[in-house]
Formats: structure tokens, sequence, C-alpha cells
């Protein structure tokens, strides 16, 4: 009998890790919304199991997936839909007038679609290029950029998978919005959309599209709870045939900020230190505490580094204008304040109005009012902008219940076991340059 490796047990990979472990609140939703016809929106922080969540229930249905990146547009996500059918098309951009009047200019589309699904048509001896002799096609003039025009090509397609929408935070705001809206004409024409992103408030969607309400079913990832971990770690100690001491489980558990992705990166390396590759019939116990402190320090030092580039980014959005006097450089400030405010106001959400009052005591104009509200909501709202060219958002506001929080559990943990102060010390103060700039 041939054993998994350690990473297929507790590695993030393509595929789910063998010690995904099935939860109630969150499996058995998952599957009594697909019994449904609605979209679905999956959440959740970094490296909750988003992923491994729907691929554990879809992986024999064959959904379609297309994951978004900042550059992505409607029409390439609706193009690669179509590509994935087998579904050809040829685009080119098209102007129409009515006499003198621009009535606007959209994307015109050419789909030749097989009319009949893969691998139904048998063929003798050259297998598929058999088949596509056989197969028959139509061709049909649509619009990519409408839900309605691209609904019309799949139902012609006879589609019946889901379409999962990964990395839906990439997307820009007014991306995001009208993707929205065309959820209700895909929903009204039996197409289903699976959404999965990195947030943590409920109604994203319904934000941008309050017709969305009893169309959709959200399945949060979060929250993990009591003994949720242990039951991972032993469900992988089992595929891999040896043990782990229940007292470093918990240790491990009780260091890994409630996320899943961190407690196997922790066990990972654990097992790695142990001379582990793969599994073993040897159950003996694992039990070296100098090796779990060296696997919880490496991924400490690992995250130090990425979170203080991810706050320098932040900070560099703080670049005055050379001929501004006195600029407010809130960006640096923000920073400022993940490094200094209390932890467990950075865990619950730092609210609005904390934000403003800590920014208005430590900010370089001391006239205790600056920032103004409209300052710091200008910044929060900005947030997405600030943190590009990221892969995921370390920081979140939401606008309904008014908290920032920081949604990358990895970071909080850097925050949680680090000195904090040095880790300020890091970033430069934009204004130390700017002063320098206008003296030159």
């Amino acid at each position: 009998m041939i054993l998994p490796t350690i990473d297929d047990v507790f590695g993030v990979s393509k595929s789910r890790p063998l010690s995904y472990l099935e939860r109630e609140h969150v499996d058995g939703d998952f599957s009594r919304a697909l019994a449904r016809d609605d979209h679905i929106v999956i959440y959740g922080a970094s490296k909750q199991g988003k992923t491994s969540l729907w691929q554990k229930h879809l992986e024999d249905y064959d959904p379609v997936v297309v994951r978004c990146e900042p550059n992505t547009t409607k029409e390439s996500i609706y193009a690669s839909l179509l590509r994935q059918l087998d579904i050809q098309l040829q685009v080119g951009s098209t102007s129409e007038r009515g006499g003198s009047i621009d009535i606007g200019s959209s994307v015109s589309a050419e789909a030749r679609i097989p009319l009949f699904a893969k691998g139904t048509v048998s063929g003798k001896a050259g297998g598929h290029a058999s088949r596509m002799n056989q197969m028959s096609f139509e061709t049909v003039r649509f619009r990519l950029d409408e839900a309605q025009s691209v609904s019309e090509i799949l139902l012609r397609r006879g589609f019946s998978q889901s379409v999962i929408l990964e990395n839906f935070h990439y997307l820009s705001e007014s991306m995001q919005s009208d993707l929205a809206f065309d959820l209700k004409t895909f929903h009204e024409l039996n197409v289903r959309f699976i959404i999965v992103g990195i947030w943590q408030e409920s109604n994203f969607l319904l934000h941008f599209n309050p017709d969305l309400l009893d169309r959709l079913i959200e399945i949060p990832v979060e929250p993990w709870h009591e003994g949720e971990f242990d039951q991972i770690i032993q469900k992988g100690c089992e595929k891999l045939r040896f043990q782990i001491s229940g007292a470093i489980r918990s240790y491990f558990a009780s260091r890994a900020c409630n996320n899943v992705g961190l407690l196997q990166d922790f066990i990972r390396k654990f097992c790695h230190l142990h001379g582990k590759q793969e599994g073993d019939d040897d159950t003996r116990l694992l039990y070296n505490w100098d090796h779990v402190h060296t696997a919880i320090q490496s991924k400490l030092d690992l995250q130090r580094g990425h979170l203080i580039k991810r706050l320098q980014s932040i900070s560099t959005k703080s670049r005055p204008r050379s001929d501004s006097e006195d600029p407010l450089v809130l960006p640096y400030y923000l920073v400022r304040a993940i490094c200094e405010l209390p932890l467990d106001t950075l865990r619950r959400g730092v609210s609005k109005r904390q934000l403003r009052d800590y920014i208005r005591r430590v900010h370089h104009r001391a006239d205790g009012i600056s920032p103004r509200d409209s300052d710091i909501t200008n910044l929060l709202n900005h947030l997405g902008q600030y943190q590009k060219p990221t892969k995921s958002p370390f920081l979140a506001y939401s606008s309904e219940t008014r908290l920032l929080r920081v949604v990358d559990a990895r970071q909080l943990f850097v925050l949680e076991n680090s000195d904090r102060h040095k880790i300020l010390a890091e970033i430069q103060h934009p204004l130390h340059e700017h002063v320098m700039d206008m003296e030159e």
C-alpha cells in the first residue's frame, strides 16, 4: 500500500488535503444549498478552507472554474466560461450608430456551439477527431458583455453545471457591482454561480444589488469550533499511520489564530523536522517539543517579512506631492495604528471612531481635529487600492459594521508574537523624505 505524503495530507495545493474535516454547520449547509437553484457565496478569511469546501462536494460534477484577477473583466469571465465548454468564440468590438446618435459600443461576438455534449458522440478509430467530424455546430451572434445574451448561449449548449468564481475579492469594486447585477439575470435563467471570496461580512453582494435577496445562499467557513483542529490533526495522522502527542496537538491548535491554513503549516513543518516526508507504517508517537518551537518560529520568521512588506506597501501610498506643505499621510498612520493599537482591539475589529481618535492623538499636526471624519472615510474606502499589488487583502473594512479588521490570520499571528514597535521601526515616516525633498 502506497501511503500519502505529508503535503498530500496537510499541504495547501490545488487538490483538497486528505485531512479535510466535514463540519455540519458548513458542509451540511453547503450540501443543502446545492439542492436548491440559488447562487451560493462562500466567504471567510484567507486559508480557511473555502476552495476545499466546494472541491469536496462538487468534484464529481465537473464545475466550470474561472479564477479572477485584479484586471479581470466581465467579458473575460464569460469568455473563459464559454471556451471551457468547447464553444468557439470570435470576438470583435463594434460601435452602432442610429442616424447621428451614438447608441454606444458593445462587445460583439460570434459563438460556434457544439450541439452535443463532450464525449456523447461515439466514434471508431480516431477518437476525438472522429467525434468532431460527426458533431454538428450552430453559429450564433451575441453580446459578450450581457448576462442575458451569455445565458442564451449556455442554454443552447444544454449547460447544467455550476460556475465557480474563485478569488472574487481580486475584482475591482465596480466589477463586483456589475457582476452582482448580472447574477440576478443568471438566476432567472437557471445558471448557478458559486462565488468564493475573502471577506468576513455577511450580505456582501447585497450591498451591490439588493435584488439578490432570496436568490443567493451564504456559507461562511468560519468560525472553527473547539476540538475541530484536533480532529483534523488526528484524521491526518490516521492517513499517515503515525501519531502526534495530545499535548502538542493542543498547543498547535492554540497558536493557530483559529486559522486552519496556519495549523496545517505548523503540522507539515513539524513532521518534516521529524524526517517525515510521507506516511509511515511505524506508528510511533511524535513528541519532540524542540521541533514544535522550531516549526512555529520558522513560520513566524517567514510571515514577519511578508507583513513588513505589506505595511511598507500601504505606507508608501502616503507619499505626498512635492508642492504639499503639510499632508495628512493617512496610510502611514493606518499602519501605525495596526502596530500600536491593543491586540484585543485588533482581534475584535477597530471601529471607525476608534481609528479616528487614535490618529488624532498621534498625528503630526497635533491640532486635535485632524483628520476629519470625511478623511477617515476616504482612507477606509481606498483600502483595496492601498493593498494592491498583494495577492489577498490583509485589512478589510465593513461599511455595515463600521469595523476595520485584520482578515489574514497569518499576519495577526505575527502581530501577536512579535515586538510591534520593532516592526513599526521598519516603516519610514513619509514626511521625513518629504522634508528632505523640499529642502533640496
